[in-house]
């Protein structure tokens, strides 16, 4: 059977994002359904950042019997807009999966040409979707259309073996661009494979909408093997960057990891809770290559923490990041804006925060900038919006639910503002904390601000140069220089 697999777009400040991570989840499908015999092809619209107009053109030109799209909630508009056009050139069956899919089946199957949602993994799902097109009740782990009426089958178990997951299908992607494209936080010119060594999380912050419930592990030497078929393969590759939702979480695991990895000589980036690291464990992850390690930072009031469930304190926190840099390690700090309960007050706790740490480095935020609090499907602050009547129409929200929207728009979506400040205070007193915070990190540390900024600009350009000639022989001049100084421009924001 043909099988199309499509990878979504995101966007940032209103214009497309370029293609700066592997779609690892559309890698494992694509990998699985291969190994079963479907004819795999894939079209990566973020990596060849195709133009609405040009992905109706390749889709017309394809012929294929299923189509697969993996999306975020935050795509859902342009899930909607492609899967009318996928009907109008095809009419084949339309599957959707990630959190977009887990969380809103029912507003997704209601409202888009969509025909089928996976609930959770799709690895072994969307081989069974294939094989029962004709007998959809007896695939578990499905949401789906039949007879105007929504059905939703039991759930399907997770697959506790993670090691018998076949390793992404790299080659039906145009992996060379994401190698080119991405790289690590003050490391521009690293060419990294994206991994992940476990799946889900085990602990319940409320702002989070987990797609996976619980923690599986993969074994170190599944991770190790596949690290080395990819550089077998991308020999060019120099860097890892591992996107579990918590990577820290067994210290013995990661001990175990950081002997394995350390002989590979490569380095990588990873991601942590503060209360599950300590400065030896930073030593050691450092001694084997870690050079980014990112923290869920959240807020640097004690108050705002509680109410997010994190189950940490600030000191904790605190300490993190200190022993995050004695050890040699940029710690690249997540940090949230406009939880419920966010005050003026909240926001000088955590301006005090930051003065409390040590010199701030380049790439330890982006720009300096909080995300706002965006409440997402599938979480408890979701819940208690729609609840509350902050979403009124969930359909709606959907539709301009994206922080890259959110960014370039400048205007608060509905449902966005969670804190009791007007809509011109929200955006005033960000700005006013974000300023804050980045001149006062400048004030404390000038000199070193300035040797920072003048080092990690060299690195840009020189990142630039020796990657600007495929581009050039990929997309011609115009297009190269727009790229580069977008790819330039997120990372000297510190991405």
């Amino acid at each position: 059977m043909k099988v199309l697999l499509i990878a979504l777009p995101q966007y940032w400040g209103g214009r497309r994002s370029v293609a700066l991570s592997f779609p690892l989840g559309l890698g494992y499908v694509a990998k699985a359904l291969s190994k079963s015999g479907h004819d795999v092809e894939v079209l990566d619209i973020v990596a060849h950042e195709y133009t609405d107009e040009e992905v109706v053109g390749k889709i017309k030109q394809l012929d294929h019997d299923a189509v697969g799209i993996s999306a975020f909630s935050t795509q859902y508009s342009y899930t909607k807009w492609l899967a009318a056009e996928l009907k109008k050139c095809n009419g084949k069956k339309i599957v959707v999966g990630g959190a977009l899919a887990t969380h809103s089946p029912e507003i997704v199957l209601r409202n888009t040409e969509a025909d089928i949602c996976v609930i959770g993994e799709g690895e072994i799902t969307f081989n069974e979707i294939l094989a029962n097109l004709d007998k959809l009740e007896a695939v578990k782990g499905i949401c789906f259309k039949q007879g105007g009426e929504i059905i939703k089958n039991p759930p399907r178990e997770y697959v506790q073996d993670l090691d018998s997951i076949e390793f992404p299908a790299w080659k039906l992607f145009p992996t060379d661009i994401y190698l080119e494209s991405g790289g690590l936080p003050r490391y521009p010119n690293m060419r990294c494979i994206d991994a992940v060594s476990s799946r889900g999380c085990p602990f319940n912050c409320a702002f989070c909408s987990k797609t996976l419930a619980g923690v599986r592990f993969r074994s170190v030497d599944n991770i190790v093997a596949e690290i080395r078929e990819f550089t077998g393969k991308y020999p060019q590759v120099n860097g890892i960057s591992f996107w579990d939702e918590l990577f820290v979480l067994n210290k013995g695991r990661v001990y175990e990891l950081c002997d394995a990895i350390e002989p590979l000589n490569m380095k990588w980036s990873c991601t942590s809770r503060v209360d599950l690291v300590d400065f030896e464990l930073l030593k050691r992850m450092k001694k084997a290559g870690c050079v980014v390690v990112t923290y869920g930072i959240e807020s640097g009031s004690q108050s705002i923490l509680d109410r997010m469930n994190k189950k940490v304190t600030v000191e904790q926190a605190q300490n993190a990041v200190r022993d995050t840099i004695k050890a040699g390690i940029l710690p690249s700090l997540d940090m949230m804006y406009g939880y419920p309960g966010e005050t003026r007050e909240t926001l000088k706790e955590t301006i005090n925060f930051f003065k409390g740490l040590p010199y701030l480095r380049i790439g330890t935020m982006f720009e300096t900038n909080f995300n706002p609090t965006m409440a997402l499907p599938g979480s408890r602050l979701y819940d208690q919006a729609v609840k509350g009547g902050l979403i009124e129409n969930e359909e709606e929200y959907l539709e301009n639910l994206s922080p890259w929207i959110f960014y370039g728009s400048g205007k608060m979506l509905p449902g966005m503002n969670l804190t009791e400040f007007s809509e011109e205070e929200f955006h005033r007193l960000k700005r006013k904390t974000e300023s804050e915070i980045f001149w006062g990190n400048i004030r404390r540390h000038p000199f070193r601000f300035a040797i920072d900024y003048l080092s990690y600009l060299f690195s840009l350009i020189v990142a630039g140069l020796t990657k600007v000639v495929p581009y050039l022989r990929r997309y011609g001049f115009k297009r190269t220089m727009q790229n580069f100084v977008r790819v330039r421009l997120f990372q000297l924001r510190g991405l």
